[in-house]
């Protein structure tokens, strides 16, 4: 929710950018019902309203990183990682968390959910140990698994 409040702010801040910078904004204007200009792209050049160029935000991100670690405490700096290593750390949290795999396979736009399986799993050995360790249980001598599949 905090962060689609933020994207709301960002588009109405974008929409008044677009009215002041007039004809210079190559971006969607608002047509007469208002629909197109949420075809805009969030990370645009505020001098026009065009998309940014691809590596931009990754760079921003960098001297944000930097910035940060210029100011902290030695050994509190934060790890150089890439944007897009964001994604990935988002996606392997969710996983997880126990959020189903169908859901975050949509979340991340991939369009068959083994895709999702093949990258993102392998990064769990924790879940692999909690499913040996499971595994273990319904064998050992200490619990019984019932008719019904529970374990007493």
């Amino acid at each position: 929710e905090s962060t689609m409040e933020i994207l709301k702010e960002w588009r109405k801040a974008e929409r008044e950018l677009s009215q002041d910078l007039g004809s210079l904004w190559v971006g969607s204007h608002v047509n007469t019902i208002g629909e197109r200009f949420n075809d805009n792209f969030i990370f645009i050049d505020q001098k026009t309203g065009n998309q940014m160029f691809a590596d931009t935000p990754s760079k921003k991100f960098k001297k944000i990183i930097d910035r940060y670690n210029s100011m902290c405490e030695k050994g509190d700096e934060l790890p150089h990682i890439r944007l897009h290593d964001l994604r990935h750390t988002s996606a392997t949290l969710l996983i997880g968390a126990n959020t189903d795999i169908a859901t975050v396979s949509k979340r991340l736009g991939h369009s068959k959910i083994s895709t999702t399986l093949n990258v993102y799993t392998h990064q769990l050995p924790a879940k692999d140990r909690e499913a040996s360790s499971a595994f273990e249980k319904m064998f050992s001598k200490k619990e019984a698994v019932t008719e019904d599949g529970a374990i007493s």
